[in-house]
């Protein structure tokens, strides 16, 4: 160090054993730190005023909306992952919505209605003993028992690889049959002969006198109509509204009909009994499509609107039979042809719906009426001149009435 003098090498010795003592200040004065960043002031929640149950309040609703938060965010990733147009519905698809077997009965409790079943006037008496007077005699419907059987299955969307989820495969059967019959005792007039025969009196003077051949004392007449119907159907729900359903069908149908009228008329110009009868059978196959709306009114009720129809190209065959007794003119006439028969189905009603177990039974009633476009023939034989002429009438048949349902999805 060279020479020093005693002053100065005292200071460097106490300077010396200044900085052995403290090594901290020698580190921080040989090294620069940033200056740690300012702490926030957090103003304490009891500070505001709020008491301790205000302040859990607050928290326990900032966990409510949370959970909502959460809730909103999975329905939409949920609708994001399929296009809005195939929205279906999941809780009432056909009652249940459950993907499985289901089937149903419908007790029906319908009435035949066809307005060619006529078969004569009531006679109070004529100018002359001539013409017709009185009122029509004919049978109208009455209400008989049938049945309507469904049973199907409704598809998971991975059991089929389908568009749309839970669509239903069914096969329905309807069988209606009714027999029906009108008596009428008094004098009448018939209208279902072959023609309207007269016979010619040669009098004494010279003149003719016509007097008609077509009353009687008394008449009974008869209906036999049977129906039978088989559908099988592709079915699709949709939901329009959290209340509302929308369910489409279309697919084929199967139709055996038939019909079988006949008339005794006896007393007054008909010497022996009369008997007389018309009969039509149809087979035919189609399509069909039809929709019901269904209105969730609570939880287990519901109210249905329905709505069918279709059309099918079948085969009629009929024939008109009136023997060989006075005063007809006898006549066997057959007649076969193909034709094309729409038809239209409406209905209302309501339904229960009551879960069991994983099952879900059904229980409901309604309304409903079926008619069939131009299915009923009425051949009338009108000149006893020209036996061979004829007009031939195409009526509608209809069928009304009540049903009762039960069903079952598994």
């Amino acid at each position: 160090m060279g020479h020093l003098t005693p002053a100065v090498r005292t200071v460097l010795f106490a300077a010396s054993l200044l900085l052995t003592a403290t090594p901290t200040f020698a580190q921080e004065f040989h090294e620069v730190r940033p200056e740690p960043p300012p702490v926030p002031v957090v103003e304490s929640p009891l500070a505001s005023g709020e008491s301790l149950s205000e302040i859990l309040d607050r928290l326990q609703q900032l966990e409510d909306q949370n959970n909502r938060l959460q809730l909103r965010l999975n329905s939409l990733a949920q609708t994001q992952q399929q296009p809005i147009v195939r929205r279906q519905i999941t809780r009432h698809v056909n009652s249940a919505g459950n993907a499985g077997v289901f089937g149903q009965v419908d007790y029906l409790r319908w009435a035949y209605r066809q307005p060619g079943l006529e078969y004569g006037i009531s006679d109070i008496g004529g100018v002359q003993d001539r013409g017709a007077v009185g009122s029509v005699l004919g049978i109208d419907g009455e209400y008989d028992n049938g049945v309507r059987a469904v049973i199907g299955y409704r598809f998971d969307r991975s059991d089929c690889n389908c568009l749309f989820d839970r669509p239903e495969l069914l096969f329905r059967y309807t069988q209606f049959g009714t027999e029906l019959e009108d008596i009428t005792i008094g004098p009448l007039r018939a209208s279902f002969i072959s023609s309207d025969n007269s016979e010619n009196n040669d009098s004494d003077d010279g003149f003719n006198d016509i007097t008609p051949d077509d009353r009687a004392t008394s008449a009974t007449a008869r209906v036999t109509f049977d129906y039978d119907v088989y559908d099988i159907e592709m079915a699709q729900a949709f939901e329009l509204s959290p209340t509302l359903t929308l369910r489409v069908s279309g697919g084929a149908r199967a139709a055996v009909l038939n019909e079988f009228f006949s008339v005794t008329y006896a007393g007054g110009d008909f010497q022996t009994a009369y008997n007389a009868f018309r009969a039509w059978d149809y087979s035919g196959a189609g399509m069909t499509f039809g929709g019901d709306l269904n209105w969730h009114a609570t939880k287990r009720f519901n109210v249905t609107f329905g709505a069918r129809s279709g059309v099918l190209l079948g085969r009629y065959e009929s024939r008109h039979f009136f023997p060989d007794d006075e005063p007809g003119v006898p006549t066997d006439v057959r007649h076969g042809e193909t034709r094309v028969n729409p038809f239209v189905e409406v209905s209302a009603g309501v339904l229960y719906e009551r879960p069991i177990g994983r099952s879900v039974l059904t229980v409901g009633a309604g309304y409903e009426i079926v008619n069939w476009f131009n299915m009923a023939d009425n051949r009338t034989f009108s000149d006893s001149h020209m036996e061979g002429q004829n007009i031939n009438s195409i009526r509608d048949l209809s069928l009304d009435g009540m049903y009762a349902r039960i069903g079952i999805n598994y």
